[in-house]
């Protein structure tokens, strides 16, 4: 009897905790990505003022290209130096859960050696940004909005809705 009890309180305590446990996985899922993609931004920033040149971040067919791409979702990223390769990263998209799509213009932008992001190679970035969603919406944030402004500050914002 007792082991009877025991196996109908752990089977309650699984019903609870899996859908809550699911939910943890997604957010940290998304949120890595985000954290992956800031990062990327801040090393394009960095390189741009130490090599005084342009560096250009942008998406990638593959997780081995060496060119910019405008596949959407993103599969990779790159940082580039003019044609030469800084450092490239893969999308993690967990079984197509996790997204990475751009509303920056050609899915790419660069930083020149004074710093500042530009896209089209000349404009200043103003609206431009990088979301990475995840399909899973059962969870109270589930797109991280990462915004490049045209100086060094970078802005994450989280909302909640379905993946574009």
């Amino acid at each position: 009897m007792e082991l009877m009890l025991t196996l109908v309180i752990a089977a309650t305590l699984m019903g609870v905790a899996v859908p809550a446990f699911r939910g943890l996985i997604s957010s940290n899922r998304v949120l890595t990505q985000s954290n992956d993609i800031v990062a990327a931004l801040n090393l394009a920033r960095s390189e741009a003022i130490t090599r005084n040149a342009t560096i250009t971040f942008c998406g990638a067919a593959t997780a081995t290209s060496t060119t910019c791409a405008t596949t959407t979702p993103w599969v990779a990223w790159v940082v580039l130096n003019g044609s030469t390769l800084v450092r490239g990263g893969e999308v993690n998209s967990y079984n197509n859960t996790v997204q990475v799509t751009s509303g920056l213009t050609n899915a790419s932008m660069t930083y020149s050696s004074d710093g500042l992001a530009r896209t089209n190679g000349s404009t200043l970035l103003t609206t431009e940004n990088i979301q990475v969603c995840t399909t899973f919406t059962k969870i109270d944030k589930n797109i991280y909005t990462v915004t490049p402004g045209s100086g060094s500050r970078i802005v994450t914002t989280t909302s909640k809705g379905t993946c574009p």
